[in-house]
């Protein structure tokens, strides 16, 4: 298992496990609220499929603070995955 971590100071805080297939299993992030403090908000990757050459995850599960907020499967035949190309900014680049 290999851990990638960053932080930007005041905000976020990043802690992603990769496994030996280079597969993200988990995301733990930890982001700054005014009220709460540090949020950890935790989220799984499983049952990952080949879509067109792309592995992409079918079960998604994600917990705020240790309650579940989201649960996303593509078990089901009826619901479909698609994978949405999105370009982001790294400072002031695009990527």
């Amino acid at each position: 298992m290999t851990i990638i971590s960053f932080a930007v100071p005041g905000q976020l805080k990043v802690k992603a496990f990769v496994n030996e297939r280079n597969l993200v299993e988990k995301v733990e992030s930890w982001n700054t609220n005014p009220v709460l403090g540090d949020v950890l908000t935790e989220t799984t990757y499983s049952d990952y499929k080949d879509f067109g050459g792309v592995q992409f995850p079918t079960n998604i599960t994600q917990k705020q603070a240790g309650v579940p907020t989201l649960v996303a499967s593509g078990r089901s035949p009826t619901n479909k995955l698609s994978i949405v190309k999105q370009r982001v900014r790294v400072h002031g680049r695009r990527l």
